[in-house]
C-alpha cells in the first residue's frame, strides 16, 4: 500500500512525501507522486505514532481501578488520537487496587491487544514527597520499599517498566538501585530533592 501527503513529518519538518507500507509496516519513504498511491491525504498531516508515557485513565476509568473491558477499549481507541503505544500509569492508591490493576494490565499485554501497544506499567507513587504530592492521597504515601516493589512486579508478571519516585524518600537509594538492576527505568517526580 502507498499513501502520501503534502505534509509528512520527517526530520522535524513537514514535507511532501510518499510512504510505502508492506504488511502494515513502513518499508520506505520516497518522493511525493513517485508512484501511483492508494490514498492521498492531501494537506492532512501524517506523523509518527505518539508514545504516551504518562496516562492515568480513559473515559472516566482510572488505572488504579481499571477493568479488563475498560483497558481493552482504551488501548483500542488510542490510535484514533495518534497514540500507538502507552504506559498505563498508576497513582497513589491502596495496594489491593494497584495489584488488581497491575495484574489486569499484564494479562492484556500478554494477549497483544488491538490498538495501542501497552509497553509496560508506569508506577507513579506512592513513593513520593508529602510536600509535593499534587493530587495524590497523602494518607497513602509511604517510603520506597524494595520488598513491596518486588511483590508488585511479581504480580505484574515483570511488566513494571517505569517507576516515578521522590529520591529523597528512598534511603540509600535502595529502590532506585533495585529497579535499575531489574531493567526498570526510574524517573523523579513529586519531589523536593535538591541537586
Amino acid at each position: 500500500m502507498i499513501i502520501q501527503s503534502n505534509r509528512v513529518y520527517i526530520d522535524e519538518k513537514f514535507i511532501p512525501a510518499q510512504i510505502v507500507l508492506v504488511d502494515g509496516r513502513i518499508n520506505r519513504i520516497q518522493d511525493y507522486n513517485k508512484e501511483t498511491c492508494d490514498v492521498d491525504y492531501g494537506n492532512n498531516k501524517i506523523i509518527p505514532g505518539l508514545i504516551e508515557m504518562h496516562a492515568h485513565g480513559y473515559k472516566g476509568m482510572d488505572v488504579n481501578y481499571s477493568t479488563y473491558e475498560g483497558l481493552k477499549e482504551w488501548f483500542a481507541d488510542l490510535p484514533k488520537e495518534g497514540v500507538t503505544s502507552v504506559f498505563p500509569t498508576s497513582s497513589t492508591a491502596k495496594e489491593e487496587a494497584l495489584l488488581n490493576s497491575f495484574k489486569l494490565i499484564a494479562q492484556i499485554m500478554d494477549e497483544e491487544p488491538v490498538g495501542a501497544v501497552p509497553l509496560g506499567i508506569h508506577v507513579e507513587g506512592p513513593q513520593i514527597s508529602f510536600a509535593y504530592k499534587g493530587a495524590h492521597n497523602p494518607y497513602l504515601i509511604r517510603k520506597p520499599d524494595v520488598e513491596e516493589m518486588k511483590k508488585w512486579n511479581e504480580v505484574a508478571n515483570n511488566k513494571i517498566r517505569l517507576v516515578t519516585i521522590a529520591p529523597e524518600m528512598d534511603e540509600n537509594h535502595e529502590l532506585i538501585k533495585w529497579c535499575r538492576r531489574q531493567g526498570i527505568h526510574v524517573t523523579i517526580g513529586h519531589t523536593g530533592a535538591k541537586y
